[in-house]
């Protein structure tokens, strides 16, 4: 992705009929504008004409209602029956009545639906010994019928809450008054929502109608988006996500309250969240940005956070854990490298490098900002200074980020040649040269997964294109998301707006162009497919820009004349995918991969959740004694003979030449087989150049045959 801040102007002669004010704002000329540039400016020069309409008004429902569990389909007939044809004329002209219509309808049925969770929760039946299963992810799923399939859906959630509950420990009159304490907090969060909330809905809806990387972006949505770029925050440095009804913690940031509190583990699950001596809010169930709402906070702020480990089978084990919120670094999400040192059977000793790039950073135009390519840059230097034969290049879960830092990456180890073509909604091509002189011409692996996406593709398509690397991945090809976006703030578009309230206005995310590579292709819906294919965790179904909705088409460009510009050698890929799969054979740790990806796969093609406790009970007693196994397992490995030595992210390293700190890694078998493919290279790499300079050597010897006249 591509993020450049932009400002159009010229949307002064606008008609807008204001349908909401807060604050001085006028929501309706806000609305009128964004949709005004979404025809004008979009990638794909489309109207908001009836069709357009039709699924902009879908997506709203969707918004509103993610999982289909409160509107019914009389109500969502009904809606789109009166006002699919015109709720596109109502944005351009900055009529929002429908919109707050919708959303008061939406608070509606959930206040109607909470009403009937009350009774639900305290006389049940609830029965959790038969064989009824709750589904779990709804977003698919039809509306509900009518109210008495809403009845019995609801009744199987509440049912699967409560077992939960118990599995944590918990009685089932305590559970009981968790589950109403959700509710009725959902409920109470949502009557507080003001128009304004509405209308950020309502945008966002709009702009994910024209594609799934364009949308309205509210001031804090900007804020985090710039913390992204720049790598810095203010909060307790946790990463979260969703699972299930719970808000996992996915890793800590280095440097930050939690991680030097040292008490909140990865996997750990926040269950309530509490700010200064104000009283916990139990966040179970709740959506992820609703959770990120109330871990905000101002820097100095008291954060008091209730978690259940992974394991947790009893209520005792819910821990109470205060944090203090402060500027953060994230040095976590910076590149880093490692010196991998390993020795060989035969006594032989090799050092390897790996870097890691989580992101694609950067701060265009601004003297002294953190840069990704500069880093990158610093690290490379390191590694061939500590004689390295080969390099690893890991993109895996890289979202890209800024696309000229890839190009700027991409020189370093291409030097200056064309990157990738870029085409705006015009039909004009433009082209991204790497202005980075060539800084390492020795073997070269590039690691991807299913989740690398958008600029991290585009690092690895160059790399492959030119013959320059070897492409390791998944079995799934990358994400596939070739569109490039800007930011509109909405400040600068409406120049009449007081200069103090402009910031309140938020921004338009907005897909202005396509990528593609030097050959001509795309990286839209079609990715990357890896030359050496690995299992991988993230070889899972509907994770990928063709499973989003109103995505981009794929299509083609003309290739660059580019291969006679570099001199390129032919990699030796087929040996390599030999040696390769010889040792996946007999690998274990590749062997548990693949039993959990098709465990996760089954799960997510099943996408129900038993009701009967003893199974679940005996399944999670299972998962316990399967890891008990493997680790038991795990102590009879044959030792490796490796060190990894950690490089501090290259932006933080003051003395180049100081000590570096030994570390140890989890088991990851794509690390291992990748080093493994990198160190095949070089030995291939190191005998085809002996051989070329015996070649040489021979041809300028005389030949003792040759006669002279």
């Amino acid at each position: 992705m591509k993020l450049v801040r932009s400002t159009i102007h010229g949307f002064l002669a606008l008609v807008a009929v204001s349908t909401l004010t807060a604050g001085g704002v006028d929501y309706g000329t806000i609305s009128s504008a964004v949709a005004h540039v979404l025809e004008e400016a979009h990638y794909s020069r489309q109207l908001l004409n009836s069709d357009l309409s039709r699924q902009f008004l879908s997506e709203y429902l969707d918004n509103l209602d993610a999982d289909h569990l409160f509107f019914t389909k009389a109500d969502v007939d009904a809606i789109m029956a009166a006002h699919a044809a015109t709720i596109g004329d109502d944005v351009l002209a900055g009529r929002l009545d429908t919109a707050l219509e919708i959303f008061d309808l939406y608070k509606k049925r959930v206040n109607e639906r909470v009403d009937k969770i009350g009774p639900l929760i305290k006389t049940g039946p609830f029965d959790f010994t038969g064989t009824r299963t709750v589904e779990l992810n709804r977003d698919h799923s039809p509306w509900l019928a009518d109210d008495s399939t809403a009845d019995q859906t609801w009744h199987d959630r509440i049912e699967g809450e409560l077992l939960d509950e118990k599995l944590n420990g918990a009685p089932l009159d305590e559970c009981k008054k968790t589950i109403w304490s959700r509710y009725d907090l959902l409920r109470n969060e949502l009557l507080k929502e003001s128009k304004k909330d509405a209308v950020a809905i309502f945008l966002n809806s709009l702009a994910s109608a024209y594609d799934p990387h364009s949308e309205y972006l509210r001031k804090e949505d900007l804020e985090d988006l710039d913390s992204d770029m720049s790598l810095s925050m203010v909060g307790i440095g946790v990463v979260i996500e969703s699972e299930g009804r719970y808000t996992k913690i996915t890793s800590l940031l280095p440097g930050g309250p939690a991680a030097a509190d040292g008490r909140l583990k990865v996997n750990d699950r926040i269950v309530a969240i509490a700010k200064g001596d104000g009283d916990f809010v139990d966040v179970s169930g709740m959506s992820i940005d609703h959770v990120l709402s109330f871990l905000r906070s101002k820097p100095g702020t008291r954060v008091r956070l209730r978690v259940i480990a992974p394991d947790s089978t009893a209520a005792a084990q819910r821990r109470e854990i205060n944090l203090v919120s402060r500027n953060i670094e994230l040095v976590d999400d910076a590149a880093k490298a490692d010196l991998v040192e390993r020795q060989h059977p035969d006594g032989k000793k090799e050092r390897l490098g790996w870097i890691s790039l989580p992101s694609f950073y950067g701060e265009p135009g601004e003297s002294g900002a953190r840069s990704v390519t500069r880093d990158v840059r610093n690290l490379v230097i390191r590694l061939k200074k500590e004689n390295v034969s080969g390099m690893v290049i890991d993109l895996r879960n890289n979202p890209g980020g800024e696309l000229e830092e890839a190009v700027g990456v991409a020189g370093l180890f291409l030097g200056q040649v064309p990157i990738v073509q870029e085409k705006d909604r015009a039909g004009k091509i433009y082209v991204s040269k790497a202005d980075e002189r060539r800084l390492y011409d020795g073997p070269l692996v590039v690691l991807t997964d299913h989740l690398t996406a958008s600029a991290a593709e585009l690092l690895a398509c160059a790399l492959q294109d030119y013959g320059r690397a070897v492409v390791v991945g998944g079995l799934f090809p990358t994400y596939g998301k070739g569109s490039v976006q800007t930011i509109i703030e909405l400040g600068e578009v409406l120049q009449d707006v007081n200069p103090k309230e402009s910031d309140q206005l938020g921004a338009l995310q907005l897909t202005i162009a396509k990528f593609y590579r030097v050959n001509g292709q795309s990286t839209q819906l079609h990715g990357l497919t890896a030359d050496i294919q690995l299992p991988s965790p993230e070889d899972l179904p509907d994770e990928a820009e063709s499973d989003m909705k109103n995505p981009l088409a794929y299509d083609e460009t003309k290739p660059l004349h580019f291969a006679a510009k570099v001199a390129t050698q032919t990699l030796p890929i087929a040996r390599l995918k030999e040696l390769s799969a010889t040792r996946i054979a007999t690998d274990q740790e590749f062997k548990y991969l693949t039993e959990d990806v098709e465990r996760a796969k089954n799960r997510e093609i099943a996408n129900s959740l038993s009701l009967n406790e003893a199974m679940r009970r005996a399944e999670t007693e299972a998962g316990k004694a399967r890891d008990k196994q493997r680790e038991a397992a795990r102590k009879l490995f044959p030792a490796v003979a490796e060190t990894v030595i950690h490089i501090a992210p290259a932006s933080r390293i003051s003395n180049p030449h100081q000590p570096l700190p030994t570390i140890s890694t989890s088991p990851d078998p794509i690390r291992a087989e990748s080093l493994n493919i990198l160190s095949d290279l070089a030995n291939i790499s190191a005998k085809k150049s002996a051989a070329g300079d015996q070649l040489a050597e021979n041809s300028t010897k005389p030949d003792p045959a040759a006669k002279t006249r």
